[in-house]
Formats: structure tokens, C-alpha cells, sequence
């Protein structure tokens, strides 16, 4: 389970509207991020917490490319080290899925379709549906396209299999098909 703390911050991030990415501020931001990292013993947890919370997503993932420059890897290879503790674990989670949206929405694609591939599970119909419906018009391409990396199905094939294949009538299938051909 993900830190309440990060969850939070992550949410309060998702508020800020569509602004200017600040290229000096994410390099300064990187900058406080490694500090926090880097002094004493410990994580200055409340530091990264405060930062990220501060910033929209378009400014997190500046932050990251700096901070990638300015070090020579991702923040989520420093993040490894043990005295980070749940907490490194946590924010590694939320920064990939920050990073790369499309490889986490794929993965998730991914154990819908495998927890449907053993049972009927609605939950798993669900999870797929939520998905295409929600990202169609953002970043369905790079996550058809990861998906099929890593599954070696295309997403059409496992919604024929999942979903219009398990139900008679197949509107819900015919509908998230639709949605994934391009406008």
C-alpha cells in the first residue's frame, strides 16, 4: 500500500491546471529533492512531500529530467538505497507511474486481461473498460502499443477475448473498440 502522504501529494499535484513548465525551477527543485535525499541519516520525507505537492504533473516530470541530468540517473534508481525505507519503495511506485502513465496503464490492462484469462471476473471487465474509456482521447496509442510489448496480444484481441467474446450481446465490446480506432 502506497504512503497516505504521497497519495496526497500526488493528488493535490493532479490540481494544478495545464501551466508553463519552469525549467530553472525543476532544475532548483531536482537540486532540493537530492538534499533531502542526501542529508544526515535519514529521508526528509516532509521536504519531498511538501515539494511535490506544490508542483502540476507537467512540472514533476521536468523535475525528474532534471534531476536525471544533474545526477546521471532517474530519481527512482537513487530511491533503492535501504535507508529509504516504505517510504524510497512507495514514491518509486508513484514516480514511475508519473514517468511513463502508459506503462502503468498498460500493466494494469495486463492483470485485468490475465485475471480474466482464469475466471469470469467482473472486476477484471471493469478494470479494462475503466481504462480504455478514460484514456482514449490521452494516451491510448502508447498503451496499446506497450501492452502488446509486453503481452505480445494486441488490446483488440484481448477485448474480443474478454469482453465481447463473454457477453452475448457484445455492445461493451463493440464500444471500447470503437473508442481505440484512431479519430
Amino acid at each position: 500500500m502506497v504512503s497516505m502522504s504521497i497519495i496526497l501529494a500526488m493528488l493535490r499535484a493532479c490540481e494544478f491546471s495545464r501551466s508553463r513548465v519552469d525549467k530553472s525551477m525543476a532544475m532548483c527543485d531536482a537540486k532540493t529533492i537530492y538534499e533531502a535525499m542526501e542529508n544526515g541519516a535519514c529521508l526528509d520525507t516532509a521536504a519531498i512531500i511538501s515539494l511535490l505537492s506544490g508542483r502540476s504533473m507537467e512540472q514533476l516530470r521536468s523535475i525528474l529530467q532534471c534531476y536525471k541530468e544533474l545526477y546521471g540517473h532517474d530519481l527512482s534508481k537513487s530511491l533503492r538505497r535501504e535507508k529509504f525505507e516504505e517510504f524510497g519503495k512507495d514514491l518509486k511506485r508513484v514516480i514511475k507511474c508519473v514517468e511513463y502513465p502508459h506503462k502503468h496503464f498498460a500493466k494494469q490492462l495486463r492483470k485485468a486481461w490475465s485475471n480474466g484469462q482464469r475466471e469470469s471476473n467482473v472486476m477484471a471487465q471493469e478494470g479494462l473498460i475503466r481504462i480504455v474509456v478514460t484514456r482514449h482521447e490521452i494516451d491510448m496509442e502508447e498503451i496499446e502499443r506497450a501492452f502488446c510489448n509486453k503481452s505480445g496480444v494486441s488490446l483488440e484481441m484481448a477485448i474480443h477475448k474478454e469482453i465481447k467474446d463473454k457477453n452475448r450481446e457484445g455492445l461493451m465490446g463493440d464500444f471500447l473498440l470503437a473508442l481505440l480506432k484512431p479519430h
